[in-house]
């Protein structure tokens, strides 16, 4: 792979490396995205939290939801909970601040949708117990050490495992499977992206 420019030898490899990271992972991307889907066919909601930067990604998979990739369509029911507001009242609760969010919030045929990107967050562990309490069904993307997460998980839930060391690969994978699942539920829904 010798070219005249580096940089393009290292975008290369960044995209060889992201896809043989994703594509082992399509079908429970797709598995994700369907329950996602019959959530908000039942009116159930999407909520979502991450730790770190993972916290971005939920942020930014909202804000696509309520607002579209590239097309003109409703807004769906997601909401990010917030690591701020209740952080702030009681520095001891920080453990369980999405899990209180999710018994105030949360319901039966709601998902639980977190990013977890090479940390063992106690407070995303938390979130998971909380999901398991209130029937709420989960769907964990996770990374490389994200042991005590996986370990939460009950045999119903969804993980979609990054199986790479590399913490920028593992936060570039969580960002394109935002995209996919987006997009996954926009086409589901409203046949936004279908081919011809």
């Amino acid at each position: 792979m010798q070219h005249d420019n580096p940089l393009r030898d290292i975008l290369a490899a960044n995209v060889e490396q992201t896809m043989g990271v994703i594509e082992p992972l399509l079908a429970d991307i797709r598995h994700a995205g369907e329950l996602i889907t019959d959530s908000f066919l039942r009116d159930g909601k999407l909520m979502l939290c991450g730790c770190s930067g993972a916290s971005a990604i939920s942020q930014y998979l909202t804000s696509m939801l309520a607002n579209g990739i590239e097309y003109e369509r409703p807004s769906l029911p997601a909401m990010m909970l917030s690591s701020n507001a209740v952080a702030t009242v009681d520095v001891n609760s920080q453990r369980d601040v999405y899990a209180r969010q999710i018994h105030a919030l949360g319901h039966t045929g709601d998902v639980l949708l977190l990013f977890s990107a090479n940390t063992n967050a106690p407070a995303l562990v938390r979130a998971v117990m909380a999901a398991h309490e209130r029937h709420i069904s989960v769907i964990a993307i996770t990374g490389a050490e994200d042991q005590d997460v996986s370990a939460t998980l009950a045999q119903d839930n969804r993980e979609i495992y990054v199986a790479t060391s590399s913490k920028t690969r593992i936060i570039e994978a969580h960002v394109l499977i935002a995209h996919c699942l987006c997009a996954l539920i926009e086409q589901s829904l409203f046949g936004i992206g279908e081919s011809a």
